[in-house]
């Protein structure tokens, strides 16, 4: 059985009639990063695979915004409509430009996150600056991937003071390149951590510099969400069969319910904590391999948590339960990094 049709049944099987978020909409933010480009499989697309899936937003009522539109919503507090995707590319490859004609055929609006030294170093794989701005005629947008690609979680022996700092000058550099090489209309102040990877000060930090921020755990981006740790759904063509990107695509929020916690796991394995609503007893949660967690009630908060240890690096846990209508679900995701 393929990996998406094991994933619907997985969710069929939860409770269905359970009750939804009246008004609560939410978009969903793609991450895409090598396209018809088999050396790479766990980042690689096929364009047959990918017309395919925007065939599926055009047929499906879906309106495509770029980060920018979406970032510029939630930070007015405006509401977002319902069936809203954004499609974000990450690293800038070359093998992106198959995609780029494909999204100006469709005329939907992309967003693509670089990280600019390399392009000043002119790597080989990427996009040079006269190919991303080719990208702006196609209704592509140039953001923030940092100067280096560098992890920004903390360092052996760096203070905090230190670690700010690094995180600014990563931030801030890169996005002065970006200004010095696109066109203002075709740019702006929205930060993609690079590996997805964040913790408390990161958010802060962005946030202070008034960067809003995507990591790459799954998830719809409701209007409540922090603006420093926004969800995309990451594709491959691993996890690109219909009935999973059906699944992410119609998505909705959780209410505003979860106990937010530090990504950086200190106690292992780390516990998510959802505060009581009606709906909170059909909730199901799984780790990241799709095994489910252990429940737990602490008064009036569900507690949910692996079984075992994680393993270092990144891991997440997911949480699912049926909205009203049984066709769709509610999807929660928590990134969790184990130094």
């Amino acid at each position: 059985m393929k990996t998406g049709n094991m994933l619907a049944a997985l969710f069929l099987s939860l409770a269905l009639g359970a009750g939804s978020i009246p008004g609560a909409h939410a978009a969903v933010a793609l991450i895409y990063h090598r396209f018809d480009d088999a050396r790479y499989p766990s980042t690689n697309l096929s364009l047959a695979t990918f017309r395919q899936q925007l065939d599926w937003l055009a047929a499906n009522g879906f309106e495509v915004w770029p980060a920018s539109r979406l970032i510029e919503r939630l930070e007015s507090g405006g509401a977002v409509p319902d069936r809203v995707a954004v499609i974000t590319i990450d690293d800038a490859y070359r093998s992106l430009l198959g995609a780029a004609e494909l999204l100006e055929e469709y005329r939907y609006p992309f967003s693509v996150f670089v990280s600019t030294r390399p392009i000043d170093q002119r790597t080989p794989d990427l996009l040079d600056w006269e190919g991303l701005r080719g990208l702006c005629m196609q209704g592509g947008e140039i953001l923030n991937h940092a100067a280096d690609h560098d992890s920004l979680l903390a360092r052996a022996g760096e203070t905090l003071s230190e670690r700010r700092q690094r995180i600014l000058e990563q931030v801030t550099t890169a996005q002065q390149r970006i200004d010095d090489e696109v066109p203002e209309d075709c740019r702006a102040e929205i930060f993609s951590y690079p590996y997805g990877e964040f913790d408390s000060l990161a958010e802060e930090t962005l946030a202070g510099a008034g960067y809003a921020a995507f990591g790459q755990q799954s998830g719809p981006i409701a209007t409540w969400d922090s603006l420093q740790a926004l969800p995309r759904f990451p594709v491959n063509q691993a996890f690109a069969d219909s009935d999973l990107m059906k699944t992410k695509l119609l998505s909705l929020p959780f209410p505003d319910v979860l106990e937010r916690a530090d990504p950086v796991v200190v106690e292992n394995p780390p516990m998510l904590r959802l505060n009581a609503f009606p709906e909170v007893d059909r909730v199901r949660c799984f780790d990241g391999m799709g095994a489910p967690l252990d429940r737990m009630v602490e008064n009036e908060i569900r507690v949910f948590r692996a079984s075992a240890p994680l393993g270092r690096g990144r891991n997440r846990y997911n949480c699912t339960y049926a909205a009203a209508d049984g066709e769709r679900y509610h999807w929660l995701s928590q990134f969790w990094y184990l130094p």
